[in-house]
């Protein structure tokens, strides 16, 4: 049973029974006066999405003929459509793990011309493989915190952290990484600063996104 007021009765017969009672009576213009208050507030950040302004103009007639109830379901929707959505991290990867690639690509290249069958086993072997179960994790890891929701985004985010952190180590220690960047064949490789570029970016990514849940 709600406590709406009656029209029929007036502020001094609510008052009556909410002293007798010892209950609230909501009166249909306090309502209408909070909502309106509310969709003020709101109104610019309304006004800045799609349809907005349409929205802004349903919002006013709604509140203008003291219809709380619809006034309030087209506020709520419009609140929740207005929320920032968190940034998607994984495109940051996978823009990453494509220049590594690339890079490696190069060296390859280059190790097929220099005409000699050892160099051309290597290249054969192919020099990503060495990356890829590493890679691989963080990029699962990183779709799991994308698509978390509610109390799972805590729990990825220390799944995605450690994930990162293996990078990390895998990007500063590692030797064959390491003799790759420096090879002696002319081909340009920035791997280790490609992959730690990029784990700084998503742990600033991660950061942001518990920041604004907390």
């Amino acid at each position: 049973m709600t406590n709406d007021l009656p029209a029929a009765l007036s502020p001094a017969q609510a008052a009556f029974v909410e002293r007798y009672l010892g209950v609230k009576v909501t009166r249909k213009d306090d309502a209408v006066t909070a909502l309106a208050e509310q969709a003020d507030r709101a109104k610019q950040a309304i006004l800045a999405m799609p349809r907005g302004t349409q929205l802004v103009a349903h919002l006013e007639k709604a509140l203008a003929a003291g219809d709380a109830a619809t006034a309030q379901k087209i506020l709520t929707a419009a609140q929740k459509a207005a929320e920032p959505k968190p940034a998607i991290l994984l495109p940051t990867w996978v823009d990453a793990r494509q220049q590594v690639g690339e890079q490696i690509a190069k060296l390859e290249t280059a190790l097929r011309a220099a005409g000699w069958p050892l160099t051309d086993r290597i290249a054969e072997f192919g020099l990503a493989a060495f990356t890829g179960r590493r890679l691989t994790q963080l990029e699962v890891a990183l779709r799991e915190f994308d698509g978390a929701k509610g109390d799972t985004v805590t729990t990825t985010a220390d799944t995605l952290r450690l994930a990162l952190t293996d990078i990390e180590a895998f990007a500063s220690d590692d030797e064959v990484l390491g003799m790759l960047d420096d090879n002696p064949f002319g081909a340009t490789l920035t791997l280790r600063d490609t992959l730690l570029r990029a784990t700084k970016n998503l742990r600033s990514g991660v950061d942001a996104r518990l920041a604004a849940t907390a």
